[in-house]
């Protein structure tokens, strides 16, 4: 991947980016359509014995590998199936929940992230992918990060998706939003709405929230996992060491993998500014900001996205 230009971290230098940025020219309606896939495979649930327990997987699609390592809350069924079957014409999909979530059941509740990185690289080893690409999303890019600093061997690619740096120099979410994140209150109809006004821009919302219920990645079949109360604490408790690991950002700097970094100039939950410090750490990293886009950006722009990590 091309030499990018350096950045400093100030929002003089972040509004030069945002101008200056490659950002992906689209028709917001054309791209929100869903294609349909006919010949669209029944899945079967894999089951992968690691230690301290076992992974739950899916595996489609032919080619390159990717794997996919999701965010805080979320389930395999967050990734967008427009988003994932774009990508399968052309690459080998492997998409798995984290510890804890559905049937990645494990002997211990407590783990941090270079935990979750070793569950990602015993996936990666035991498949037998050869270099494949991981691609975090959120929590699951903080994941990203640590898997190619610990086994960078193991990874071909580097896709970091919304996500930010470990430790102060990253940009922290909004008091406003992290109070919405957290907040069970209400039904499930008013926090299924209040969770869709922060991964989305407000003027994608009404539109978004149908197509985030229709488009997820849900295979024929298989129950939609769970994720317990248990599971969401001691991932907060992940995100918030995330904050004090101060000692990434050094080992970033010696990183060799290519990666791409893509954001949404919209995010609030993990604001843009991110990117660009993640950018500006990573030798020769690539940014990428796509215009309005929020924090689930790829239901917004499923093919779009899809195509350019491809």
């Amino acid at each position: 991947m091309g030499k990018k230009p350096l950045f400093k971290n100030s929002i003089k230098y972040l509004s030069s980016l945002l101008i200056l940025t490659i950002t992906l020219a689209v028709n917001l309606h054309s791209n929100a359509a869903t294609p349909t896939y006919s010949n669209q495979p029944t899945l079967k649930q894999n089951i992968l014995p690691v230690k301290h327990g076992q992974l739950a997987y899916y595996r489609f699609g032919h080619g390159s590998p990717i794997v996919f390592i999701t965010g805080y809350g979320a389930t395999l069924c967050e990734w967008n199936n427009t988003f994932l079957y774009t990508l399968a014409k052309s690459n080998e999909i492997i998409v798995f929940d984290n510890r804890g979530v559905g049937n990645s059941i494990f002997s211990t509740n407590s783990y941090n992230v270079r935990d979750l990185s070793n569950d990602t690289a015993q996936l990666i080893i035991k498949l037998h992918l050869n270099k494949p690409t991981v691609l975090g999303w959120s929590m699951g890019g903080m994941v990203a990060q640590e898997l190619a600093i610990q086994h960078p061997a193991l990874v071909g690619k580097l896709v970091l998706m919304n996500t930010k740096i470990g430790g102060i120099t990253a940009i922290p979410t909004a008091p406003n939003v992290e109070e919405k994140l957290t907040d069970k209150s209400g039904t499930h109809e008013e926090k299924f709405n209040r969770i869709m006004h922060i991964l989305f821009p407000v003027n994608e919302v009404d539109n978004m929230s149908k197509d985030f219920v229709a488009n997820m990645f849900k295979p024929e079949g298989n129950p939609e996992p769970s994720v317990l109360s248990s599971v969401l604490q001691q991932q907060k408790a992940l995100l918030n060491n995330w904050q004090t690991a101060n000692e990434i950002p050094h080992k970033l700097r010696r990183l060799t993998v290519p990666t791409l970094i893509l954001s949404g100039s919209e995010d609030v939950i993990i604001p843009p500014q991110n990117a660009v410090i993640l950018a500006d750490t990573i030798p020769g990293s690539r940014l990428t900001i796509i215009k309005n886009g929020g924090h689930a950006m790829m239901y917004q722009y499923p093919t779009m996205i899809a195509e350019a990590i491809d």
